[in-house]
């Protein structure tokens, strides 16, 4: 049956034909499926269309009506007006992603192996001075002044002098992010625990001698194998020789010393004032924290030359700072093509929360009680460091480091300096008696020691 076609409709129609014409005759025509921003002449009308009859929609410039033809070229044209020139939000990093991205864009990495020596004890006496005897590490004559008073032969008191924390191994990381008008470094670094021991075993087997008529006594001692011995003051005064009292080990004595260390900080650092090469300065601002954990022990043994039970004497101190505050510095570089010179001292006046802990016993019977004391105290803690490099440019993005650094740190508690080594008579009974207690002493500490490593640029 035919259609009648009206030509009211006709002339309806004459304004999407042309369009349709128009662009047949241009080439423009899209293939199915697919969009094509038709152009709008200024008042908003589509190029060929009659004037008011199409517009493109009030959504701003850069919103263009496009057409499309159907899968049919008998299908009527759809007009289509998405938004072609704006990205979906999908298709848009997060807010998260893009902060990250913005962030670390031109951040570096730099990672080194330290090879650091720790602050050894030094000459520290076990035991107290001794007020006749200039050096009492060398062998003197001591005496039973416990009872009977009679010579116990040659003794010596020990020193940690001989312990030391060299070549502590350890890593350290630190990020560089570029920021607005500066660079935010944060590191962490940290030491694998160093520990010594000193051992004097069958300190009175060489001064066995069957041979000799009479024989020795083993449990005294000689200058050549000479006993060991913890002297103690009496009532805070240094005693001699002569009156000494103090806890005698004649089999074997034991000390250990051990130490670990870590740290982080994080610093703002100026940009550089004038770019490119040659010398350069910044000023730096930060926040840092350093953990320094000491241990301290003894063990020794007497059995009067091996004719009685073993009577043991333990002592045990530790140590913990907790170190932290603000810190300021600079930091002065010569920067070339293929490497930078770097120097960087900086200034910390912060704080130490440092655990004080001592223990004894048993001292000079197996029933003797065990003593635990601690104390907990804050005192201001200053601080330099000085760090200093050659970082090698191996390209855009890697370059090889060596770092020095110099760590001194003022009022810091270390457990062999904390114990005061004394004695006094007890009023009932006469008995010298071994009185070692906890005393709060706060020294100097430093760390120094070379550094290898690499630095990794991102892009």
């Amino acid at each position: 049956m035919e259609r009648i076609v009206h030509g009211r409709d006709i002339m309806k129609r004459l304004p999407l034909l042309a369009t349709l014409v128009s662009a047949a005759l241009t080439g423009a025509l899209p293939e199915a499926g697919f969009s094509q921003v038709v152009p709008a002449v200024a008042d908003g009308s589509v190029v060929g269309a009659a004037p008011g009859s199409l517009r493109a929609l009030p959504c701003g410039p850069v919103v263009r009506p496009s057409i499309r033809r159907g899968s049919r070229w008998s299908q009527r044209p759809v007009f289509d007006y998405r938004i072609h020139d704006h990205t979906s939000y999908r298709d848009q990093g997060g807010p998260l992603e893009s902060l990250l991205t913005t962030m670390f864009r031109r951040s570096w990495l730099r990672l080194e192996y330290l090879n650091w020596d720790v602050d050894s004890p030094g000459n520290v006496l076990v035991g107290a001075p001794v007020s006749n005897v200039a050096d009492p590490t060398q062998p003197f004559e001591i005496f039973d002044t416990g009872g009977g008073g009679g010579s116990l032969g040659q003794a010596i008191v020990e020193t940690l002098n001989p312990s030391h924390f060299r070549d502590a191994g350890g890593g350290r990381g630190t990020l560089g992010i570029p920021m607005n008008g500066l660079t935010l470094e944060v590191a962490s670094w940290g030491l694998e625990q160093t520990s010594e021991q000193q051992l004097r075993d069958n300190i009175s087997a060489p001064r066995v001698d069957l041979n000799a008529t009479p024989p020795p006594n083993p449990a005294l001692g000689t200058a050549t194998n000479p006993n060991v011995i913890i002297s103690l003051l009496f009532n805070g005064a240094p005693s001699d020789s002569n009156s000494l009292f103090g806890l005698v080990f004649d089999d074997r004595i034991s000390t250990n010393v051990s130490t670990q260390a870590w740290g982080t900080e994080f610093n703002f650092i100026a940009d550089h004032y004038n770019a490119g090469m040659g010398l350069k300065w910044q000023p730096l601002a930060g926040f840092r924290y350093i953990n320094l954990q000491e241990d301290f022990n003894v063990v020794g043994i007497f059995n009067n030359g091996g004719t009685q039970a073993d009577r043991t004497s333990v002592l045990s101190s530790m140590t913990h700072n907790n170190i932290y505050g603000p810190q300021v510095g600079f930091r002065t570089e010569f920067v070339h093509e293929w490497f930078t010179l770097n120097l960087t001292p900086r200034i910390m006046f912060g704080l130490n929360n440092y655990l004080a802990e001592l223990r004894t016993g048993p001292l000079l019977a197996a029933t003797d009680a065990v003593v635990e004391s601690r104390d907990t105290r804050v005192d201001f803690t200053p601080m330099v460091q000085v760090s200093a490099s050659l970082t090698v440019h191996c390209n855009e993005f890697v370059s090889v480091f060596f770092g020095y650094d110099f760590l001194w740190l003022n009022r810091v508690t270390r457990p062999w300096d904390n114990i005061r080594y004394d004695s006094f008579r007890d009023a009932n009974t006469g008995v010298l008696t071994p009185n070692i207690s906890l005393d709060d002493a706060l020294g100097s500490f430093q760390i120094e020691g070379m550094s290898i490593g690499m630095v990794i640029r991102f892009p």
